[in-house]
Formats: C-alpha cells, structure tokens, sequence
C-alpha cells in the first residue's frame, strides 16, 4: 500500500493540516546560543580577536553576526551551506540573533574575507578563549596534545596532494589539544604531502609562551620525535613524553634489555618488562633527555613487541611514563568529534585559505560547547555531541509574545526541562 493509497482510506478520519504557530524543533538551543552571547560574549570576542578587512559600504548583517550565525548552525548540526538559507527564518534564531539570518550566498563571502585572516591570528584567537576558561577553572598544570589527522579534498583543489601514510588526496593538519579541558588549541592547514611534524615548533613556540606561568606536559607520537621540540623544551622548561621510531639500533638496544630469564617462562598471561636505554640520536646527542623501553609478551606468545618514549622527565618511574603516554589516546576521541559533530574536515571550497577558515570555525563551536559542558553538565553525565543536541538543543518548542514579553515554550513530554530551565536562568543571571 502506497501513502497515496493510506490517505485515501482513512480520508474520512485521518487529516493533516499546519499550524500558523511558529515552531521550531530547535528550541533547546536557545541554550546554548544565550550562553555563546552572554556568557562568552562572543560578538565582543570576535571584534577584539579577529579582525576583518572589510570594505562592504552598505550592509545588512556585521561580520560579528555572521560569525555568531555560523557558529549557531555548526552547533546545531546544521553542516550543509544550503542550511543558511534553510534555517534563516527559523523563530528561535531569530530571537537570539535578534535578526532574520543571511543566506547562503552571503555566508560565503563572509568566509571568503576571513580567509584573510592569518592562521597565527586565528590560534591567538584559540589560545585566548582557552586561557580565559582555563583563568576561570584555576588551573595550574595542562597537558598539551601534539598530532596530525587527515581531511579529504575532491578535485583539484588548492594544496591538495597524495599522503603516503593516508593513501589518499587531501590535506594534513596539525592540531593541539589539551587534556583535562577537552580544548582544541592552535592548529595549522598544510598540504598532504606534508610531513607530520612540519612546522611543528613554530605552532607550538608561541602556545608556550602564551601559556607561561603553567606547568606544562607535552605528549606526541614518533612523528613529533624531533631535535627542534625536545630543544624548544629545554629552552621554555617544559616536560614532555614522545614517542620514538623504531630503527635498527633502537630495536637491538631495546631486545637486549630484556631480562633472559622472561624467555625461559612459559606464562599464561601478559608480561612487562621496563628497562632505561642508553640511546641518542646523533641529531639530538647534546639534549639532556631519557630513553625507556617497554616489553609487552602477550600470553603464550614468544616474542616480544618493544615500545620506546623519549622524555625529560627524570624521576618518573617507566611504568608510570607508559601509563600517562597512553592516556594520549582521548586525542582521538577530540578528532573524531570534531570530524562527525562539527564539519572539521569539510572541504568544500576549491580555496585553501577558505577551508582553513572552516577548519577553525569548526574548532570553535567545539570548544564553545566544550566549555559549556564544562560549566553545567557534572562531568559523569558528558556525552557525545550528537546525544547532547537530542538531550538539550533539538527540542520541540514555539515563542509566544504577549504583552512585551516572549516566552519560549517547550514541549510538555520534554524530560529535561528542569535541568534545562536552570541551565537556562544560570546563563541568564
């Protein structure tokens, strides 16, 4: 039976008709947008941060707007550049934004002039809404996370090239986080092609020095193995734990730590064995660093599967060393967020400088939400992006103006409501 043929038979009791009353299934993320305006004051943020060369004479929508639009739409879900046009006349837009919304022709030439905004321009901008959550936290030690990822570009679009270690076209960027707070901090577009620790040194020298008065803990993969940083943390004095290449000289080193005797045992279970190494790289022979190595034998196995970290730390003990680089893995839980939640590693434009404008837009509204959660969401009930928006942003409401007052109106089934109102009356306060 088609839905044509359903309508048909239940034509004497069974109507569809419109309501005339505005409602908007994305109700809930007045929330969330009240706290980017009032709470972040984020249009004072931009003004103060990232300033655009703008010569438009007669306009509607301030770049400030537009910037807040973008970050709307991104938080919500709403990834598609058609959706600027879409949600435009949304209710609960409009009432925060206090304006109708831009359309999609608009928004794109609003990233075509951020996209001369210079990427150091844009992490000081990163760093600064980081130092002021982190002021406001009292934090006193970060642990900084060092990498590279992957975003697919189609065609033949500007600096796109094959990575070897990808197997793909695209481009390679760099990204720093930190731990305990979830933030995104600088990051750098680069050319496929490009090396993982490309300029790595130059994003991460002026994030130290931003961040001076911390104690500091940097951790990275083997691509980040290089004589530059461990130089740049004996400059700045900040610790770090990386991980090394294997090469044949480490390999053998490492294989002769190992204490014969482990050989000799047949053992049902996993064993580890941690020895330090005397090892260093000619390229880095003067640093004052350590070298240590861990052993894995999985059960009824027989031979060994060998780790090396290079570190400044001294005193720490090599398990507790292995134990904390590992913990390195919540990284990829950032990337895989950001990727799936906010269109980092949408490419859509044939214009390097434009996608590099997405790419930290879409950093953003991750942190934007990063600290929201931080600020009213315990942390044993975090969730993903997408349980969030369902939890808290698209929720089924309408507005209603009576007298010189507007009411949003939520849905009576709505579960959270009383989280949410308090929420809401916290922003507000």
């Amino acid at each position: 039976m088609t839905l044509t043929d359903s309508f048909k038979f239940n034509k004497h009791n069974f109507k569809i008709s419109q309501s005339k009353t505005s409602l908007s299934n994305d109700a809930g993320s007045s929330l969330i947008q009240m706290f980017m305006l009032k709470k972040l004051n984020i249009k004072q943020f931009f003004r103060d941060f990232l300033p655009v060369s703008d010569n438009r004479k007669f306009y509607i929508y301030s770049n400030e707007f537009l910037f807040v639009q973008v970050l709307t739409l991104l938080i919500q879900g709403y990834h598609v550049d058609v959706h600027h046009s879409v949600k435009r006349n949304n209710e609960i837009n409009k009432l925060c934004w206090g304006n109708t919304g831009s359309s999609q022709p608009t928004i794109s030439r609003f990233l075509e002039r951020l996209s001369h905004i210079s990427h150091e321009i844009w992490n000081n901008a990163l760093i600064e809404l980081a130092t002021q959550f982190f002021t406001a936290q009292g934090y006193r030690q970060l642990v900084l996370d060092i990498d590279s990822t992957h975003f697919d570009t189609y065609g033949h679009q500007e600096k796109t090239a094959f990575n070897s270690h990808y197997g793909t076209m695209g481009y390679h960027p760099l990204i720093i986080t930190e731990t305990q707070s979830g933030l995104v901090l600088p990051l750098l577009l680069r050319s496929g092609e490009r090396y993982t620790s490309y300029n790595a040194e130059k994003v991460l020298e002026p994030l130290i020095e931003a961040l001076e008065g911390y104690s500091l803990i940097l951790r990275g993969d083997s691509g980040f193995a290089t004589p530059a940083i461990c130089s740049l943390s004996e400059h700045h004095q900040f610790d770090f734990i990386i991980r090394l290449k294997k090469n044949s000289r480490l390999n053998k080193l490492a294989d002769e730590a190992i204490d014969p005797v482990l050989f000799d045992k047949n053992i049902d279970h996993e064993i580890c064995s941690y020895e330090e190494l005397d090892y260093r790289a000619d390229t880095w022979k003067e640093l004052d660093v350590r070298v240590v190595s861990e052993a894995k034998l999985p059960a009824n196995e027989l031979v060994f599967d060998t780790t090396e970290l290079v570190t400044s730390f001294k005193k720490l003990s090599i398990e507790d060393l292995f134990r904390f680089y590992r913990q390195r893995g919540e990284m990829e839980n950032i990337i895989k967020e950001l990727k799936e939640g906010f269109a980092f590693g949408k490419t859509d434009s044939s214009s390097f400088e434009v996608n590099q404008v997405r790419m930290y837009l879409s950093a953003f509204a991750y942190n934007i939400v990063q600290i929201f959660k931080h600020d009213f969401i315990p942390r044993n009930k975090w969730t993903g992006i997408t349980k969030l928006r369902f939890d808290y942003f698209h929720i089924g409401g309408r507005i209603v103006k009576y007298s010189r007052q507007i009411t949003i109106v939520l849905s009576a089934n709505y579960e959270k409501y009383e989280s949410w109102a308090s929420y809401m009356m916290a922003v507000l306060e």
